[in-house]
């Protein structure tokens, strides 16, 4: 098979994939990339898990399950990762048989206990890869797009989420924060200090979030570390409501 060929089977594959889908009952798959996770599990009542479940939400699926200070709500991620390969409906003849591809899609939901509902609050893309059978090493830079974490502010009003992202083998977030009562989310600029500390570090593979969380009720504290450089350590302070850097500074190697 040609390399040109072959890059055509490869984005045909996704591009079916994300379309129809394949039908295989999950399974566990490793991964090459470290998680970016600060979010705390919570065990919940039985009572709750049989709700969700008549919602099609079940346990093994739930990456964290986050309650609100006053315990009116819970933020729930899903997880969705299926496996598939040789044998398998959407999987292509030109594909080589030692092969295997991995699809993963994360949704953030919040729920209601007291009323017994559910709300789609965001969902990031979904992804597929493939990778080698023997080595389970990717055969094609990898992409994520999944949930690294969901705090609530002190008062509760707020939802803080992280979407932790790589492509072509570049990493980036956005943060977006959710208000109870409103449709929209704000999103802090992440993007625009993610740009400046790519130009002050030329060469590197994008930025990893070292610690995220409220710093009080209306404003949020990041350190972001450089993907190959991780002494290169920032600290930012971001205005919750318009989503603006309030202070910035370099943080001394440890």
């Amino acid at each position: 098979m040609s390399k040109l060929r072959l890059i055509n089977t490869l984005f045909f594959t996704g591009f079916l994939l994300l379309t129809m889908g394949c039908k295989r009952k999950p399974q566990d798959v490793g991964s090459t990339e470290e998680p970016v996770d600060t979010t705390k599990l919570s065990a919940l009542a039985p009572e709750v898990s049989a709700h969700l479940a008549e919602k099609a939400i079940v346990a093994d699926q739930l990456v964290f399950e986050v309650p609100s200070p006053d315990s009116r709500y819970i933020a729930l991620g899903l997880d969705s990762t299926v496996r598939f390969g040789p044998g398998d409906e959407m999987w292509p003849d030109e594909l080589p048989s030692n092969w295997y591809g991995v699809r993963n899609r994360n949704i953030l939901f919040l729920y209601d206990p007291s009323a017994d509902t559910l709300h789609k609050l965001a969902e990031c893309e979904e992804v597929v890869n493939l990778y080698d059978r023997e080595t389970s090493q990717p055969v094609q830079p990898e992409r994520k797009d999944k949930l690294g974490a969901v705090m609530w502010s002190p008062d509760g009003k707020n939802l803080l989420l992280l979407r932790d992202r790589i492509s072509d083998g570049v990493s980036d977030q956005d943060v977006l924060i959710f208000s109870l009562g409103e449709e929209e989310p704000g999103f802090l600029d992440l993007f625009g200090v993610w740009r400046q500390l790519m130009k002050t570090y030329p060469g590197t593979k994008g930025t990893r979030v070292e610690e995220i969380g409220w710093a009080t009720e209306a404003t949020i504290r990041i350190v972001l570390s450089m993907r190959g450089m991780p002494s290169a350590r920032h600290e930012f302070i971001f205005d919750a409501q318009n989503g603006k850097v309030l202070s910035a500074k370099k943080m001394n190697s440890t």
